[in-house]
C-alpha cells in the first residue's frame, strides 16, 4: 500500500515540476524581441544613444514619421552594423535596426533624428530621441 501510494505521488510530482524546468531563451516579451536581446529599436549617434519616438501623438504625419523631412535634415550616415544584444556604443551602430538604414540630423535641432524607412510602396521617416541609458 505504501508503494502504491509512494509511486502516485512520485508520478504526480513528474507531471506537475518537470514542465517547469524548461529553459525558455527565446520567449517573446511584451515588446516583441526575445528575452535576452535590447528590447528597443537605438542606434548611436554622435554620442549618444537614440531610440524610437515612442511619445506623443500616435497619428502618422505627427512628427514621429513623415512622408517628407523637415526642413534643415540633411543625410549625415548609414547603419553600419546591427548587434541587438548590446546597447550601440559606436557611430551608426544600431540593435534592431538594419544595416543600410539611412539617418538624418540637423544642425538647428539637436532633439531628434530621422531614420528613413520603406514599407515597399513609398519612403518615410521615422523620428529617434535621445534616450539615457542607465
Amino acid at each position: 500500500m505504501k508503494l502504491r501510494i509512494y509511486m502516485l505521488l512520485s508520478a504526480l510530482f513528474i507531471i506537475f515540476a518537470l514542465p517547469s524546468c524548461g529553459i525558455h531563451s527565446d520567449v517573446s516579451t511584451n515588446t516583441g524581441y526575445p528575452s535576452g536581446q535590447i528590447q528597443r529599436e537605438m542606434l548611436y549617434y554622435d554620442g549618444s544613444v537614440w531610440g524610437r519616438d515612442f511619445y506623443g501623438d500616435d497619428n502618422y504625419g505627427s512628427g514621429r514619421y513623415l512622408d517628407e523631412l523637415p526642413s534643415g535634415y540633411t543625410l549625415v550616415g548609414e547603419i553600419t552594423s546591427e548587434d541587438s544584444y548590446n546597447i550601440p556604443a559606436v557611430d551608426f551602430q544600431s540593435a534592431h535596426i538594419k544595416v543600410g538604414v539611412k539617418v538624418y540630423a540637423s544642425d538647428e535641432n539637436s532633439d531628434y533624428i530621422y531614420l528613413e524607412d520603406s514599407d515597399k510602396t513609398k519612403i518615410h521617416y521615422d523620428r529617434f530621441l535621445k534616450i539615457s541609458i542607465n
